[in-house]
């Protein structure tokens, strides 16, 4: 057997403006653990948990992860989920176990938290959701390819898992979403300090460290880690793809 795994209690932090924001990545926040068990090339199980940390944003969202099967074959599955907690964030959308194929790919989305329920901001939530995937048909290889090059983010496994974040009434937001050219005058909130370039930048954040402490709300994440614009001022490539500096790879570690 052969593993493929995000980082354990990796933190997934949310900003959820798609143009502008003050990028505190608070919006939302999540520690998430992914594991995909492999015999011989061929997915045998997918284990998942997902505990929500933070709330700090003024507007509602449903928070979802999705795996694309990218195999040609019709993927079948067994699926649990469990919640343990306050049960708050339990979303009221419905929850697509979808098997596929749908255009030779097969999609699980399921919807993780739903901050409607919270009514507040709050950075103390006591809800974790748990999701095991047993497969029991088609054949599904590991991916190879990372989609972007940032820290926990550049992991094999977003070729193929992406987290949404649907705020209410707004423009949903993903692993994908880049905000470009942002310097310090395009920054809302309350405190703005260390941000001296001009940086590509994600609305969602994969950081792999169990005592990542998100910033406070409307204080810029450059405030508290000085060298993340440093990290992400390279640009993006023609494809849209974040390039990075690497001298500032551990921007998040202020040990």
């Amino acid at each position: 057997m052969e593993t493929l795994e995000v980082p354990s209690e990796s933190y997934i932090g949310y900003e959820d403006r798609p143009s502008s924001g003050d990028f505190d990545y608070n919006d939302f926040g999540m520690r998430a653990s992914i594991t995909e068990t492999y015999l011989g090339d061929e997915l045998q199980t997918i284990d998942m948990e997902f505990s929500a940390e933070e709330y700090q944003a003024g507007d509602s969202h449903v928070i979802s992860i999705q795996r694309d099967f990218l195999s040609s074959d019709t993927m079948d599955w067994e699926y649990e989920l469990s919640r343990s907690g306050s049960d708050d964030l339990s979303s009221g959308r419905t929850t697509d176990e979808t098997s596929g194929p749908v255009g030779e790919s097969g999609l699980l989305d399921v919807a993780l938290f739903d901050t409607a329920e919270l009514g507040s901001k709050t950075s103390t939530i006591d809800d974790t959701v748990t999701i095991t995937v047993t497969i029991t048909s088609g054949t599904e290889n590991p991916p190879s390819n990372s989609p972007r090059p940032d820290v926990a983010a550049n992991n094999v496994l977003f070729e193929v898992y992406d987290t949404v974040m649907e705020p209410d009434g707004a423009a949903a937001v993903d692993l994908g979403t880049v905000q470009s050219g942002i310097s310090d005058d395009d920054i809302g909130g309350d405190v703005t300090e260390n941000w001296d370039n001009e940086a590509d930048v994600p609305n969602i954040i994969v950081v792999p460290d169990v005592d990542f402490d998100a910033p406070a709300e409307a204080t810029t994440i450059s405030t508290d880690y000085p060298n993340f614009d440093d990290y992400y001022a390279g640009g993006t490539t023609d494809d849209g793809v974040i390039e990075v500096d690497d001298t500032y790879d551990d921007w998040f570690d202020t040990s």
